[in-house]
């Protein structure tokens, strides 16, 4: 059966399609559970999600705000030279520096930092590691 024969409606024509998938039998388990038990899982994610809130970030929410200001503080104050020696893409002197970058600093990111860049645009987004 091809997706597209595949009704998602029709609980019989997922189990088929699941049972017939070159999946292990554990990962053939958890999809049907999602499916066949979608309600219990959504309110399983929404507990796992409140929990998380709950007692863990609005514990330390205050901590990463001031995380956050600082980073964003120390990325104002930076020169070109260091601006371009964190972004370390554009170290080369044959490549062509972007019109444009934005910085943008994140906890997500201890010691690393994610890069992007819109050719149309010209410009290059980086999230910034809070201790880069």
């Amino acid at each position: 059966m091809s997706t597209k024969e595949l009704n998602f409606n029709d609980p019989n024509n997922v189990f088929i399609y699941i049972e017939n998938s070159i999946l292990s039998s554990s990962e053939k388990h958890k999809l049907l559970y999602l499916y066949f038990l979608k309600d219990k899982t959504k309110e399983s994610l929404v507990t796992l999600l409140t929990d998380t809130y709950e007692k863990y970030f609005k514990r330390i929410s205050s901590y990463i705000s001031l995380i956050h200001k600082d980073s964003k503080e120390r990325i104002c104050n930076l020169n070109k030279n260091e601006i371009l020696f964190l972004l370390d893409n554009f170290q080369n002197p044959n490549c062509n520096k972007p019109s444009k970058v934005i910085l943008i600093p994140s906890y997500f990111y201890y010691k690393s930092s994610l890069f992007s860049y819109d050719h149309e645009k010209d410009t290059a987004i980086y999230l910034i590691g809070q201790n880069v």
